[in-house]
């Protein structure tokens, strides 16, 4: 077992920094702080890591929603829009990783499971992908996570659910061309027939308030999420079967910002029977 007392894991996402506190030994992690990426200086807040305040953590990940490249001096963000510096981050001896390399920590991995991988899907402002293998929860060893580029594939090269596109499209008035455009919480809202507002990266945003008081007037409709998710899963199985190799049937999961949007909606048990079958 890792003699890590404990980790700090911070989520960097489009809206939101999540910060979390994980103990290796009891394989719990609990949320100790949130904050809005629009009230700060990202770059500042960044690379102001590693400071005093967390000397009491041995290892610190920060998880940056883009391409990580350790030789590279900077990361630039879609969700975001903006680059953020990562060489001062690295001379730290902080842990620079794809945000999706936080979500198994943030999972209950049932040791029932006869499969040895799991397909993580991250749905919020953008949606991310990793597969992480069972041997992670043993040892936390990130080299046991494999983070995909599945948000800004063209929809022509990977895509099988051309009438799902073709909906999204016509309710938000934009030709959506990635599958951040469709398998966000911005595209799930616009199939719905939300309005939505679309960023120079291609993703639909959308006003979380607004979103949250049509899911408590059950505006939701069954149909069109039951589309979106078997949609969903037709998309992931083509993407992976031409990405990576499974030995036995994954299981997997759905979480971020949709789901946790969904909590209290009926629709959420559909996102719950979200499965991909290689």
């Amino acid at each position: 077992m890792t003699n890590i007392n404990k980790i700090l894991l911070i989520d960097v996402g489009g809206s939101n920094i999540d910060i979390y506190e994980y103990l290796p030994y009891r394989k719990i992690h609990k949320l100790i702080n949130q904050i809005n990426t629009r009230n700060i200086d990202i770059n500042q807040w960044v690379n102001s890591l590693g400071i005093e305040i967390y000397n009491d953590y041995q290892k610190i990940i920060l998880g940056l929603p883009g391409e990580v490249n350790k030789k590279d001096n900077e990361v630039y963000c879609p969700p975001l829009g903006k680059k953020i510096k990562i060489k001062s981050i690295n001379d730290n001896s902080l842990e620079t990783v794809n945000d999706m390399f936080i979500q198994p920590f943030l999972i209950d991995f049932d040791k029932s499971k006869k499969n040895t991988r799991r397909i993580i899907l991250n749905s919020g402002t953008s949606v991310g992908l990793c597969i992480v293998d069972s041997n992670f929860f043993v040892n936390h060893d990130l080299s046991y996570i494999k983070s995909f580029e599945f948000a800004h594939e063209l929809l022509n090269e990977s895509g099988k659910s051309q009438p799902l596109y073709d909906l999204i499209s016509q309710n938000s008035r934009f030709h959506c061309k990635k599958f951040c455009s469709i398998y966000s919480v911005g595209g799930f809202a616009a199939a719905h027939g939300m309005k939505v507002e679309i960023t120079k990266e291609e993703m639909l945003r959308i006003n979380k308030t607004e979103f949250i008081k049509y899911i408590k007037d059950e505006k939701m409709d069954a149909k069109i999420t039951s589309q979106w998710i078997s949609s969903l899963e037709r998309d992931l199985e083509y993407f992976l079967s031409k990405k990576y190799k499974f030995n036995s049937k994954p299981s997997s999961i759905i979480r971020g910002g949709l789901i946790a949007a969904l909590s209290s909606s009926p629709q959420k048990k559909f996102l719950n029977s979200f499965n991909v079958d290689i």
